[in-house]
């Protein structure tokens, strides 16, 4: 049933001393007899009906309908009995209460939610088939547990018409980017900062973008970067497209993702723990094994990708089976437990239709066992299209997975206790949230503009991220830098992109919360700010130091590098005179020019060469960076004194 009473503030829904009985008459759950649910058993619950012209409320398989703010979840819902998607809160006696708050009044909209910590905003991106992309933006008030829109919003996305599916994601800009695909190509479109102000769709700079109809693709912001991966049934690959967020919108890098599969299908779901000190990315995908003629019964159908790597670098892909053909799992999600350190699967099994299954696995070693998997949202008679939250679980939040029971045209959701902290069933634990110390330190003066802020955390924490651990001017804006983690996850350096001013103030600020920087059991750090001004100036002596090369990619000697990547070269200081004539890439067994576009980093000392086509395989190039009288300079005119080469070879 759903609550009609006014808004009250819920404990977290806990599945422990339950009523729950078969009700035979419908064949669905229904309070009856008591039952108690240990750590790791999930307990499903009925939800309210939706109108018969809905379809499928609950997908599609990129999005998240859920999201945990203020000691509870939310989601968004069709409202009961009507058409229209609202926010709806998750109560103590497991019910959804309809907030009021309208997310998007066309019918049949599906919605992907990210709740900003950065912005304090929840965002939704949601599509229909025949219209215009629409993000809407809304503000939380915890007095009342309400939503409202937020000012400027929504906003129309000029999609170019109605797309296959649509994600949101927020980049260490602020920028929102969405993806979908519209018309066998897959897209992509940003905000400005302060997201009022959007681009109309384009494709990103890859060599592959062309795609099946039914393909789609999902986004990801990791480090300092953006990721769109997407399904791309005409070469049978999964690619995952990489946008750094400093660079122009037409430089973009290309991975290949697919691993030792042989066969992709339309099914993606990405996630990540962020902060991760190893940066690691999850896909839930799904193979087309299924329809090869002749396949085995224990061929994967279905499994989850991993990228490890930097964000600014080459990733690498593995493949963990999740499941096979003989298992007949379909539309596969999975969410992150960050407490305990470990990976939860979910699918529809059979795939016409059957239960919400569910397998975990160690964060570390991914790996799954066999078989179907154990009943997670478990209804009559067929459960379908399961969907969870972006951002990870803990033992304060609990594991809570939405879906639908079709043919009964209602919502049905599971929830779980996870243990391991001090989230219920752990046991007690770990309760003591994470301090920290940062440098330069409150108050410091005279520092060195060209300084870095680091922040040295008491224990290893998650949710550092460039809106988590910002620097800004004394003006409040925010000092665009790139974020880096020692290998035991608890020193944190912030690297500012260029010098700081001379005898200015700025501000480190490290944000705490469930959804910001908090340990590993989710206790929240204490929000903190401290400032510091930069040493004066100088009277600078006359320029007469020549420019250097002071980083390349790929590394000198490098083998396997990626066929669609980018060449860059970052200089000591500023400079002029880059170009395709003093930038150049060039086949070393023919000496013949690699066709490329060359652009600055925004406002970096970093230039991207960007080849116009796919490098060919096991070959060697060599990238040389002209000095002298004709080569490249810094502001002053200093040459730099000699060509700059070096040489790398491509993978198979």
């Amino acid at each position: 049933m759903i609550s009609t009473s006014g808004p009250r503030r819920p404990r977290r829904p806990q599945p422990t001393r339950l009523l729950v009985a078969l009700a035979a008459t419908v064949g669905l759950l229904a309070p009856a007899v008591p039952a108690t649910a240990a750590v790791g058993e999930p307990v499903t619950y009925l939800g309210h009906t939706y109108s018969s012209t809905v379809t499928r409320p609950s997908a599609d398989k990129p999005q998240s309908k859920l999201w945990y703010l203020d000691g509870t979840w939310w989601a968004l819902m069709v409202g009961a009995g009507g058409s229209q998607v609202y926010i709806h809160e998750l109560l103590p006696d497991h019910t959804w209460r309809n907030t009021g708050a309208l997310v998007d009044s066309r019918a049949n909209s599906t919605g992907d939610a990210l709740w900003s910590a950065r912005d304090s905003k929840l965002y939704v991106a949601s599509r229909v088939s025949g219209a215009n992309l629409q993000v809407a933006a809304f503000t939380y008030t915890p007095a009342s547990r309400s939503w409202a829109m937020a000012q400027s919003f929504p906003v129309t996305v000029n999609s170019g018409g109605g797309s296959e599916s649509a994600s949101i994601d927020q980049d260490s800009l602020g920028r929102l980017w969405v993806t979908y695909t519209r018309g066998s190509k897959v897209w992509v479109a940003h905000s400005d900062p302060a997201g009022g102000g959007w681009t109309a769709g384009f494709l990103p700079a890859v060599v592959d973008t062309s795609i099946k109809a039914d393909d789609l693709s999902a986004i990801i912001a990791f480090g300092s970067s953006v990721g769109v991966m997407y399904s791309d049934q005409v070469s049978g690959k999964f690619w995952f497209a990489i946008h750094d967020d400093a660079d122009p919108d037409d430089v973009w890098r290309l991975e290949d993702a697919t691993a030792t599969l042989s066969s992709v299908d339309d099914h993606i779901n990405l996630k990540q723990l962020v902060g991760d000190p190893q940066g690691r990315i999850y896909a839930a995908v799904k193979t087309a094994a299924n329809g090869v003629t002749g396949a085995p019964a224990s061929a994967p159908l279905v499994g989850v990708l991993s990228r490890t790597g930097p964000s600014d670098g080459q990733g690498t892909w593995q493949f963990a089976t999740a499941g096979t053909i003989a298992d007949d799992h379909t539309r596969p999600i999975i969410m992150i437990d960050s407490t305990n350190q470990e990976l939860y699967f979910f699918a529809t099994s059979p795939g016409n239709g059957g239960d919400i299954v569910h397998k975990k696995s160690s964060l570390s070693a991914v790996s799954f066992p066999a078989g179907r998997g154990a009943p997670f949202v478990d209804a009559k008679p067929v459960v379908n299209n399961a969907s969870g939250a972006k951002d990870p679980v803990t033992a304060e939040t609990g594991l809570v997975v939405l879906a639908v029971a079709e043919g009964q045209k209602r919502y049905v959701h599971a929830e779980m206790d996870l243990g391991g902290g001090d989230g219920g069933g752990g046991g007690g634990g770990d309760v003591a949230p994470p301090t920290v110390g940062t440098s330069p330190s409150a108050g410091a003066t005279e520092v060195a503009v060209g300084t870095s802020a680091v922040a040295t955390f008491s224990e290893v924490v998650q949710g550092v991220t460039t809106s988590t651990f910002t620097l800004t001017t004394d003006g409040g804006s925010p000092v665009p830098a790139a974020l880096t983690s020692d290998a035991s996850g608890t020193a944190w350096t912030l690297d500012p992109a260029s010098d700081l001013a001379a005898g200015a103030v700025y501000t480190v600020t490290l944000t705490g919360g469930p959804d910001a920087i908090r340990d590993l059991a989710g206790n929240a750090l204490e929000t903190e700010s401290s400032s510091f001004t930069t040493a004066t100036a100088a009277e600078p002596p006359g320029d007469s130091v020549e420019p250097t090369v002071t980083a390349k990619t790929p590394a000198p000697g490098a083998t396997r590098f990626s066929r669609t990547g980018n060449v860059t070269v970052t200089f000591s200081e500023p400079v002029q005179d880059v170009t395709t004539e003093t930038f150049v890439l060039r086949n070393s067994a023919t000496g013949a020019v690699v066709t490329a576009v060359v652009k600055r980093s925004m406002d970096t000392n970093k230039y991207v060469l960007n080849p116009s086509a796919t490098l060919p395989a096991r070959t060697s190039f060599t990238a040389t960076v002209v000095g002298g009288a004709s080569g490249v300079a810094d502001l002053a005119g200093n040459r730099l004194a000699a060509d700059v080469g070096w040489s790398f070879t491509t993978r198979a």
